[in-house]
């Protein structure tokens, strides 16, 4: 199981008594065939946060052969979040991957505090399957 352990990113640094966003996606894909090009897609979206503003940093946990992916990423407030998923690599990754995703995925958004910052996958994972939506519907 490749794993891209939580990456610290830009200039947000928790405060253990602030609440934070973090956007929990569970991602399980419907062929083999199109992992290539969501490994590279994935690279893209990496940079992306590099840069982001209001990102604290991000987690990845890839089974390749399942084909299921999930993402775990935490923000400063729902407007830092917002911009992030509706530009750059991230918006052209769901426009050319969302036919590719199947029905059972999750896009999940948790309040966290900064002291629970890194969330652990244990606990992100349980939020994915008590709650259920999409942020943003592409067409």
């Amino acid at each position: 199981m490749p794993e891209i352990k939580w990456t610290p990113v830009g200039r947000v640094k928790p405060e253990p008594g602030r609440e934070y966003i973090a956007l929990i996606t569970y991602l399980p894909l419907t062929t083999h065939w199109i992992i290539p090009k969501f490994l590279y897609l994935t690279g893209q979206i990496q940079k992306q946060l590099g840069t982001s503003e209001g990102a604290a940093g991000y987690s990845l946990i890839a089974y390749i052969l399942k084909k299921e992916f999930w993402t775990m990423s935490i923000w400063e407030d729902e407007d830092t979040l917002s911009r992030f998923v509706k530009t750059g690599a991230h918006l052209r990754t769901m426009r050319d991957l969302s036919r590719f995703l199947s029905p059972e995925r999750r896009f999940v958004k948790v309040i966290v505090k900064g002291s629970d910052i890194p969330m652990s996958w244990n606990k992100a994972k349980g939020c994915a399957f008590v709650s259920r939506f999409s942020f943003l519907l592409l067409s």
